[in-house]
């Protein structure tokens, strides 16, 4: 298997994972929510879990990129940071979606329900170049399932994916407060 991660020149971004085990076969695209801590290694379970979507999907690759492409210990600290998404975060999601999409592979979104307005805006850039979103799976508030332990999508037939707003803050519609 090929393995290569694509970082940012300070490395603090980490911007997509491409692993191939089969050239043969179309590519895919897993957008995911992030990485989270390097370091970056084919043997790291979230990733392997993506390779093991894509086997049973018949890909022969898949390119993993991630919503918040900041390096950091959590989702909390990644965000709070002003550059939670680095400069060519969206040059590397373009890049590998149209790569998938040009050869016949799905781009699936798997992210989960904490990234709100990120996911929104990556679903725009997407739909704007005309490149269909599919999930796996859905979460109980119907964004795409993530790659996680307990995922055991029961269908290899993909869904359409709508992404949901983030969660209203308590007592936004309620006028004089």
């Amino acid at each position: 298997m090929r393995f290569s991660a694509t970082l940012s020149d300070d490395r603090r971004h980490a911007y997509r994972v491409d692993m191939e085990w089969d050239s043969a076969r179309p590519p895919g695209c897993i957008v995911v929510g992030r990485f989270g801590r390097a370091p970056l290694s084919a043997g790291r379970p979230d990733l392997m879990r993506c390779r093991r979507w894509g086997m049973r999907l018949g890909l022969g690759s898949v390119a993993v990129v991630p919503l918040v492409t900041l390096i950091a210990p959590s989702l909390g600290d990644a965000l709070a940071s002003p550059d939670a998404v680095g400069p060519d975060a969206a040059r590397h999601l373009l890049g590998a979606a149209r790569e998938a999409a040009s050869r016949g592979g799905p781009v699936i979104a798997a992210w989960g329900d904490r990234y709100g307005e990120l996911a929104l805006g990556a679903m725009r850039l997407l739909e704007g170049e005309g490149i269909r979103v599919v999930a796996l799976e859905l979460t109980c508030h119907g964004n795409p399932g993530t790659p996680s332990r307990r995922s055991r999508f029961r269908s290899l037939s993909p869904v359409p994916v709508t992404v949901h707003s983030p969660r209203r803050r308590y007592f936004d519609d309620v006028e004089g407060i």
